[in-house]
């Protein structure tokens, strides 16, 4: 009895080890998978970054709106689909890495870096540019050959060591042409071509939801009225465009994300935070207070159907790190499109118009113009500024903006989509 319990008590022990030794081999045997696995993600994941990466070194690889495949180490395991698309007058870069079953797709906005050295190119129509009050101008500039002088206006003489902390050239007789394909782009999408392959839904038979987050790797959105649209406490974010036939207006509660707005008039309310794409034919008007977050721009493109004096309006204290554009594809001296930016007002990057700028308030970056204007309660004057800034130097060296009147193939990475 004494061996045969001993037997059976070595059998047990025997069997104990064996399960522990098999589970131990199965632990094994299954964290390798595991590990190849997460090995193999990784690896799709970071050729998907690297598909992102050979687009910006090589933007001319996939043209915009072309996609292609490829093997991307050419040892024929890593292959990637690659595209380029627009979006408003940023650029889009698809990369879609995948290897067996395994995929990852990533997007990302892409800018260019504009000239940082520049802070104003003002087009010569013959008369000098006129300083009065406190006004700082810092950074290279391209003037008129009547140059830079003092005024006196509204009982304020130039206040200041320097009328130019920069170097000064010539201008020409016109302000540099704006990039005619970043003109097409915003057409495309304001002439109602919407593309068969995105979404159109009519506002006017559906309405807004109250929250809509579009992710960037699904169909564009179009919601698309007739009639006046308004946006008040919705939160909107994500791969839409909101057109409209007549005006769009934004709540001060509204909550919109990455979005384009196009209408003929576009009004921004005050207390407005939030990151959009507006372009108008007639107006766009930001009122005071209003924080238009990078990478914001605001475009007016005149008609010849267009209301008289277009204009973009800036309103008091309001923000705007971005673009600003403002452009006529005819001269016509008598309804020039205008950009107004009104005191205390901050926009930080580019701002471009081939008609007027009245100019009040701060840019941190560069203005390009075909003439200035000074409205005040007494008068309007030519080519003046009073008590304003114009500061190259105060851009971040990290901004990323547009090809907007000169080309660079310096390209980065503005922001990550989703």
């Amino acid at each position: 009895m004494l061996k045969a319990g001993a037997l059976i008590y070595t059998i047990g022990i025997c069997l104990v080890i064996g399960i522990l030794s098999s589970a131990l081999i199965l632990y094994s045997y299954y964290s390798r998978l595991e590990f190849l696995e997460y090995q193999l993600i990784e690896k799709v994941s970071l050729n998907a970054n690297s598909g992102i990466s050979l687009l910006l070194s090589n933007p001319g690889f996939a043209a915009i709106g072309e996609t292609k495949t490829i093997d991307l180490f050419g040892e024929g395991g890593d292959s990637v689909k690659l595209e380029r698309k627009t979006w408003g007058i940023f650029e889009v870069a698809v990369s879609e890495a995948f290897r067996k079953s395994i995929r990852s797709k990533k997007s990302a906005l892409i800018g260019y870096r504009s000239d940082t050295s520049s802070a104003l190119y003002l087009a010569d129509r013959d008369k000098p540019l006129s300083l009065c009050g406190k006004v700082i101008i810092r950074g290279n500039c391209a003037l008129p050959k009547a140059g830079v002088k003092r005024a006196y206006i509204e009982g304020q003489n130039f206040v200041g060591d320097k009328m130019i902390d920069g170097t000064v050239t010539s201008s020409e007789k016109n302000v540099p042409e704006m990039n005619k394909e970043l003109i097409a782009q915003v057409q495309k999408i304001t002439n109602d071509t919407y593309p068969d392959k995105d979404t159109v839904c009519l506002i006017d038979e559906k309405g807004i939801p109250d929250t809509l987050i579009r992710g960037f790797d699904k169909k564009t959105l179009f919601l698309v009225s007739n009639t006046a649209i308004r946006i008040t406490n919705q939160h909107i974010s994500g791969n839409v465009i909101i057109v409209s036939g007549k005006s769009i207006t934004v709540g001060g509660d509204a909550r919109l994300q990455d979005i384009i707005l196009i209408a003929r008039g576009i009004l921004v309310q005050e207390k407005f935070t939030g990151a959009v794409q507006a372009f108008g034919t007639d107006s766009v008007v930001l009122e005071a207070g209003v924080s238009l977050t990078y990478p914001s721009v605001i475009g007016l493109i005149k008609e010849t159907s267009s209301v008289q004096n277009p204009a973009i309006k800036i309103g008091e204290n309001a923000s705007v790190s971005g673009v600003l554009f403002a452009y006529q594809s005819t001269y016509d001296n008598r309804n020039q499109v205008k950009i107004n930016i009104a005191k205390d007002a901050v926009i930080e990057g580019l701002v471009y118009s081939n008609g007027l700028v009245d100019l009040k308030g701060s840019i941190y970056g560069s203005l390009y113009a075909s003439g200035l204007i000074l409205s005040t309660p007494s008068s309007v004057y030519e080519n003046h500024l009073l008590n304003a800034t114009i500061d190259v130097t105060k851009l971040s060296p990290h901004f990323l903006g547009l090809n907007l009147v000169s080309k660079t193939d310096k390209s980065g990475i503005v922001k990550w989509l989703y």
